[in-house]
């Protein structure tokens, strides 16, 4: 019963991040149709931009909720030892995750201010409250 349970509640928060993932801001910019060489240009990295930005968002929202996911298995072990560290062990990897994600986004942002790609940072920028 509470394996059913979870089941569930993963398919509905699983179903609700993609939910999410797809409802936020266009990832992908102005990307129009290649009509010439800069226009292919532009599409391919605004493509390429576009990709990194919602494998990371997705990467973000998996570990977070694998983290949630095994907070309520952990919950609901019940004093079974097999169940508990199962959930343990699902938590570990989940923040294990959320590490590497992160890592992968502060390698990007290096990359982009050493070597001046754009893959985060293109498209609409934020002017400092003055």
């Amino acid at each position: 019963m509470i394996r059913k349970m979870i089941s569930k509640i993963t398919k509905k928060t699983n179903s609700f991040a993609v939910g999410i993932l797809l409802a936020a801001s266009n990832p992908l910019g102005k990307i129009s149709a290649p009509g010439g060489i800069g226009d292919e240009s532009d599409f391919l990295s605004n493509l390429i931009s576009a990709i990194v930005r919602i494998l990371i968002v997705a990467g973000f929202l998996v570990s977070f909720i694998m983290i949630i996911v095994g907070g309520i298995q952990y919950m609901t072990a019940g004093g079974d030892k097999q169940a508990s560290a199962s959930a343990r062990g699902r938590v570990f990897a989940a923040i294990i995750g959320l590490v590497i994600v992160l890592a992968s986004f502060a390698i990007i942002r290096l990359v982009e201010d050493f070597l001046g790609f754009k893959f985060l940072s293109q498209g609409t920028t934020i002017d400092p409250i003055r």
